[in-house]
């Protein structure tokens, strides 16, 4: 990432709009990291990815069920399907598919993992600043 002062990115602002397109900008003040600079492109993406960040325990959740269900393997990893006694896509959920799924589920839900909490994150970034 690059790391640019608050008084260079005023004086070279439109290089800098321009370099944001490739990758983030870290503008600093008074030396310590105070924003940062991304393309909306990345923004986007940012929030994208924050919104489909589940938990394990969002594993039983019906539509992501059917995402799993609905989605297609590379043509490159056909040989896998010889393997598999379903290979077609509308073929119902098999009793191993659900015992493995009900596996993992156990064990996500034994690692007991923390949903994400901005506030705390917030603290953690601000600690920077002072």
């Amino acid at each position: 990432m690059t790391k640019v002062s608050s008084l260079e990115f005023q004086r070279q602002v439109d290089k800098f709009l321009h370099e944001a397109q490739r990758g983030p900008i870290e503008i600093t003040h008074h030396g310590r990291r105070d924003l940062v600079l991304l393309s909306a492109e990345y923004f986007d993406w940012l929030n994208a990815a924050a919104k489909r960040a589940h938990t394990t325990a969002d594993g039983a959740n019906p539509f992501m069920l059917e995402a799993v269900k609905a989605s297609q393997m590379s043509a490159d990893h056909s040989h896998l399907d010889e393997d598999s006694a379903t290979t077609h896509p509308d073929n119902p959920v098999t009793p191993e598919a659900e015992q493995a799924a009900a596996r993992i589920r156990t064990r996500a839900a034994a690692l007991q993992p923390s949903p994400f909490d901005w506030e705390e994150w917030k603290a953690f970034r601000d600690e920077g600043r002072r």
